[in-house]
């Protein structure tokens, strides 16, 4: 080692042991990478160790407390006038941290070329096509793969994002299939664990991603564009465990529509599951061109049907399921065919009427939604900060209207305390 490399070894070895001097060292680090040279202004507020440091090199008078600007060219020509005059003091600085000093630039070039390694490697050691294609379009154009959920993904962990893509590609071949299944069960049979698609999974995201991709869609922006994205791919979420109650309808299949008409016939009210839509090509009202009456409460529900014989329902009882997304978008597939819904008037109840509304904004008129019905429904018990502040999600301007009446008494208010104006309403819209 000659003279040179020694005094560069001794300065750091210095500045490593010198009291003062870390936070000054990792600001000089700090302009290089913005400059690529030793230049720029430290500003510091100085400690009293700090102080003392700079002042023996700068030959300055500061205290502590101090705020000072010290000019990196500065400080490093001072180590001229020192007994380390002949180091190379950006050597000093690289033996110091123990790495080369490199600039943002040559950062940001680096972690590239490492992610587009990573990538391509993703990539070719990918058991499917199909999920090879994507994630190849994904990195190569930012397009509905979801480029910059799958680089949080790459950031977060490498390793993990890679066993994702095995799973990704064991769900794709069990898709190809072509039987129908739910979640559950294709994570079970992809991944050993049937919690492995819940939606608050990054594996379920990326799923979604893949999906939108492979039929070529938008990433999903509402719950009935997700309920269809996951039906055209081969997935059904609800299968068996959830129901629709449903009144004068007709279902239309390929062989007709046996087995609806006999439940309106006898006036009855018909229970439906996921299962009993397969083959359903349509579903409209058993007086055609009439409106759909859709409320959210079963107590409604059979009231208004025990008044009215000559309407059609459902009632999709509480928060939306897949199923109920599936009915409605069977039914509102026709342009011409009207929704009326009606709900509770709290912040669950105005959320899920928002979301029919999202999903047919053209199609889709909410009825009472009105201050007036709203105090002679109020209820006693009060609503909490934490439920008020999912009003805000709202879409809707009329529900987003109506929601100041509920912000401000902080109470709810039920359907079934308006039980005939709302009955009023329905007959009216529905032209009985």
């Amino acid at each position: 080692m000659n003279q040179r490399s020694l005094l560069e070894e001794e300065l750091a070895q210095y500045l490593r042991v010198t009291e003062g001097a870390r936070r000054i060292m990792e600001g000089i680090r700090e302009k290089y990478r913005s400059f690529g040279r030793l230049s720029g202004i430290l500003s510091l507020e100085l400690t009293a160790s700090e102080a003392d440091f700079v002042n023996g090199l700068l030959k300055k008078h500061y205290q502590e407390g101090d705020k000072a600007g010290l000019p990196v060219k500065r400080i490093s020509e001072a180590f001229g006038q020192t007994r380390f005059a002949e180091a190379d003091f950006t050597k000093a600085c690289e033996i110091y941290f123990g790495e080369p000093l490199i600039t943002k630039k040559e950062v940001r070039d680096y972690a590239d070329n490492q992610q587009r390694i990573y990538f391509e490697s993703l990539a070719a050691e990918c058991p499917s096509k199909k999920v090879r294609e994507w994630l190849t379009a994904s990195v190569d154009v930012d397009s509905a793969g979801g480029l910059e959920y799958i680089r949080i993904l790459y950031r977060k962990s490498p390793i993990l994002l890679k066993a994702y893509t095995h799973q990704l590609a064991r769900i794709q071949r069990l898709l190809e299939g072509g039987l129908k299944t739910s979640l559950p069960i294709l994570a079970a049979e992809a991944t050993k664990d049937p919690h492995a698609l819940d939606k608050d999974r990054e594996l379920y995201r990326l799923l979604v991603l893949f999906l939108a991709w492979e039929q070529e869609v938008s990433p999903p922006e509402n719950q009935f564009q997700l309920q269809q994205l996951f039906y055209r791919g081969g997935i059904e979420t609800d299968i068996g465990t959830r129901t629709i109650m449903t009144y004068g309808l007709v279902g239309i299949g390929a062989e007709g529509s046996r087995g609806w008409e006999n439940f309106r016939e006898n006036l009855e009210p018909l229970t439906l599951s996921l299962k009993n839509l397969d083959g359903i090509k349509g579903i409209r009202p058993y007086r055609q061109g009439a409106p759909v009456i859709g409320v959210e409460n079963p107590a409604v529900f059979m009231y208004l049907i025990q008044r009215e014989k000559d309407l059609s329902l459902i009632c999709t009882s509480g928060q939306l399921h897949s199923l109920d997304y599936r009915f409605i978008q069977i039914l509102l597939q026709n342009p011409e065919q009207r929704l009326i819904y009606s709900g509770d008037f709290d912040p669950e109840g105005l959320l899920i009427a928002d979301k029919i509304w999202a999903g047919y904004p053209n199609q889709v008129q909410l009825i009472g939604y009105e201050e007036e019905l709203y105090q002679q429904a109020l209820a006693e018990k009060t609503i909490s900060p934490k439920r008020l502040r999912q009003l805000e999600k709202l879409q809707n301007p009329q529900l987003q209207e109506f929601a100041k009446a509920i912000q401000h008494t902080k109470k709810p208010g039920y359907q079934e305390y308006i039980l005939n104006q709302l009955y009023k309403q329905v007959c009216q819209l529905a032209v009985l």
